[in-house]
């Protein structure tokens, strides 16, 4: 984290970033509050020229049930905050990704 918001970016990006989560009052807002935080990173991620589908790195559509297998036994799901038992979820999760 300390690398991305180093010279020569701009921090004032991340802080628009969190800004977006958290009311006047200091409340975070959900689900308001996380739709303007993914807009934020997607407007900031398109900014810095990071690809924006997964189709754009080259991954195949016909290998996402595989990448949703794969990501189920990854740590990330075991903490995800949102519990997911099956992984016909992560595709449909991962077909909106490409």
């Amino acid at each position: 984290m300390r690398w991305i918001i180093a010279p020569p970016s701009n921090p004032q990006d991340f802080l628009r970033v969190l800004q977006g989560a958290v009311s006047q009052s200091g409340q975070v807002i959900v689900p308001e509050g996380g739709e303007a935080v993914a807009e934020a990173i997607t407007a900031l991620s398109k900014k810095m020229g990071v690809p924006q589908r997964l189709r754009d790195v080259g991954v195949p559509e016909d290998g996402l049930a595989e990448a949703a297998e794969v990501a189920m036994g990854q740590a990330p799901m075991v903490v995800n905050p949102r519990s997911v038992d099956d992984p016909a979820e992560v595709v449909g999760v991962l077909k909106e990704a490409w």
